[in-house]
């Protein structure tokens, strides 16, 4: 087992733990924070930790032995995602039609899967270039008008221009977010958002679309 692998895995399960959110062994390798070997050896290296006791696979979900089961949390916020993402998917379909919308994607609670009842649905809106303003404003003048301002729904999280993809925020926190992010509509905008954000690599070298 390489050197820091037992360590990194603990930090990578802690900080999921704080949102009661367990991880599947693939979710575990896409956001382990070291690119040095395979995902056949990384999961051997997991099992050899299961074995010793230091974590536990439990069903789909590992956490560390010290941390309270969570699994049935997970398990119970999949089944509100489930029912949320046909909502969302009705509304990103509004949405693409408003004028300068290029590209939508989900961010937040449900992109990873998850949602809480008091959760918002998140949309990350690619608006065309020297379009943002306009496109944002006529998109919170219908959530104020036809939806009375309620953003359980339909919370307006982040607008990007085509042409202004970069990110300066170069967090742990904002790469976890684009990691996550759930293409809805035009998967080249997703996949250009992502080349222009190709940082999120060296938080996640594992990482692939």
């Amino acid at each position: 087992m390489p050197p820091d692998f037992e360590k990194n895995i603990f930090r990578t399960l802690a900080y999921y733990e704080i949102f009661d959110h367990p991880l599947t062994m693939r979710e575990l390798f896409v956001l382990f924070p070291v690119n040095s070997m395979t995902e056949k050896e990384f999961r051997g290296n997991v099992r050899e930790l299961v074995d010793s006791g230091a974590i536990v696979n439990s069903g789909e979900y590992i956490r560390r032995s010290d941390a309270p089961a969570l699994e049935q949390i997970r398990a119970e916020r999949a089944e509100i995602a489930d029912k949320r993402i046909k909502i969302a998917l009705f509304m990103s379909q509004i949405i693409r039609r408003f004028p300068f919308v290029r590209g939508i994607f989900l961010s937040g609670d449900l992109s990873k899967g998850v949602a809480t009842p008091p959760s918002d649905i998140d949309y990350v809106i690619v608006t065309a270039p020297g379009r943002l303003w306009i496109c944002r404003t006529l998109l919170i003048l219908f959530k104020k008008t036809f939806l009375l301002n309620k953003k359980k729904f339909f919370c307006l999280n982040y607008f990007i221009a085509e042409d202004s993809m970069y990110l300066d925020d170069q967090t742990y926190f904002t790469a976890t977010e684009i990691a996550h992010l759930r293409p809805v509509i035009n998967y080249e905008a997703y996949l250009a958002y992502l080349d222009a954000n190709a940082w999120i690599k060296s938080f996640f070298p594992n990482f692939t679309p």
